[in-house]
């Protein structure tokens, strides 16, 4: 007979089968990491938050700094730039981000070349492929905010993701010189707040 995890001793007491836990946590595991369908959109608008929070926090971001708001469609007449996840003034720069929640599937952490190498093009096409890809969108955003009379140098476009990615340099779009371009909140922060990392990244403004 299949274990059960709770099962009725009667009308008003349920027992615990402590034996199926582990299957019932690997269960739960599963499908709070499911790459598609209902939790993955869940997920995903859980970490925008957080990731968004933690910055506020973190690099003190005032509301001046934040001049549209989070989830803003980008659009004109001829072209749908997608939504602004997050993007904010850091000294004279736009900072632009794209969150994305995504899980690593087994064959990934145990090393499979194939499975890594397709997951650097698909971060690669993030940036740079599509047609809402985060670099029109990060080119767009400068020139409506420069319309608005805001004094903008240029912008910079990253992936912000939950957990730190391996990064190739066999892909040089996923690289601001020695900085990569796919981040998590933590990491991104700890770049903003440092002289050299910043006078390094002006090199790759789009203005």
């Amino acid at each position: 007979m299949a274990p059960w995890l709770f099962f009725p001793l009667d009308n008003e007491v349920l027992a615990l089968d402590l034996l199926a836990m582990n299957r019932f946590w690997n269960l739960c595991l599963r499908a709070v990491t499911n790459p598609k369908g209902e939790i993955s959109n869940f997920r995903g608008s859980i970490f925008e938050e957080q990731a968004r929070n933690f910055l506020i926090k973190n690099i003190k971001l005032k509301p001046e700094h934040i001049p549209i708001k989070p989830g803003t469609k980008l659009k004109d007449d001829k072209s749908d730039y997608g939504d602004i996840d997050f993007a904010f003034l850091w000294n004279d720069m736009l900072i632009n981000l794209d969150m994305k929640s995504w899980q690593k599937s087994l064959e990934y952490l145990r090393g499979d070349f194939l499975v890594i190498d397709n997951r650097q093009k698909e971060l690669q096409h993030q940036i740079n492929g599509k047609p809402s890809s985060l670099k029109k969108r990060g080119k767009k955003l400068v020139e409506i905010l420069r319309r608005s009379d805001k004094t903008i140098s240029g912008v910079l476009s990253f992936l912000c993701v939950p957990h730190v990615e391996f990064i190739s340099k066999k892909y040089e779009s996923l690289w601001y010189g020695d900085i990569p371009r796919v981040l998590t909140p933590a990491e991104l922060a700890t770049i903003l707040k440092n002289d050299e990392s910043l006078h390094s990244l002006k090199d790759f403004l789009i203005e």
